[in-house]
């Protein structure tokens, strides 16, 4: 359980300043795959361990990211056949969608697929898609709004949190704010 957010949110700027020199990277390696994959993992777990542990406020909880989803052809995708995404995906059928930021992160923490994007040899974003989704879709992340993401969680503070446990489930259900909501500070 995360008890102090600041350790993981300061990882998340690190990871964050990486992927701001990646934009401009010429040369990709295989250690260049490798390290741009494991960053985009941990950030997602670290942005999923968050939520999970209730340390962002309920706006980021919320965030709706934009992605593009291209349909499956229909073939099954495998472990020897995963890398050649033009056969199996129809990249010309592309259509704008949005995705919660927790369901997203379970996209990546539960990666079959996962796959740099490129346009004219600079990185774009990522292609990525779960063990369960890879059946229908693969999603596209651009790489600016990524920056954004990483950002923005990296950024955000609790500044007010309320705590229920619902009489139904016994669970606890709580919302953090960046400030103090309305009805309960003008009852201040």
């Amino acid at each position: 359980m995360i008890t102090d957010s600041v350790y993981w949110k300061a990882e998340l700027r690190k990871i964050n300043d990486r992927m701001i020199k990646r934009k401009s990277q010429k040369r990709w390696v295989e250690p260049s795959f490798m390290n741009f994959e494991k960053d985009v993992f941990v950030a997602f777990y670290i942005i999923r361990k968050l939520i999970e542990a209730y340390k962002l406020t309920i706006d980021v909880e919320k965030m709706q990211l934009h992605v593009i989803s291209y349909p499956s052809l229909g073939k099954s995708v495998d472990l020897y056949n995963w890398h050649r995404l033009d056969e199996y995906y129809d990249f010309s059928a592309g259509k704008r969608k949005t995705l919660s930021i927790l369901k997203f992160a379970h996209q990546v923490v539960h990666s079959y697929i996962f796959s740099p994007a490129f346009e004219d040899n600079v990185l774009s974003g990522f292609i990525v898609a779960s063990d369960r989704d890879k059946k229908s879709n693969v999603y596209q992340l651009a790489i600016d709004n990524l920056i954004k993401i990483l950002d923005t969680v990296a950024d955000d503070e609790v500044v007010y949190s309320h705590a229920v446990r619902s009489p139904e489930t016994g669970e606890l259900e709580v919302k953090n704010y960046d400030k103090m909501p309305k009805d309960i500070s003008s009852k201040a």
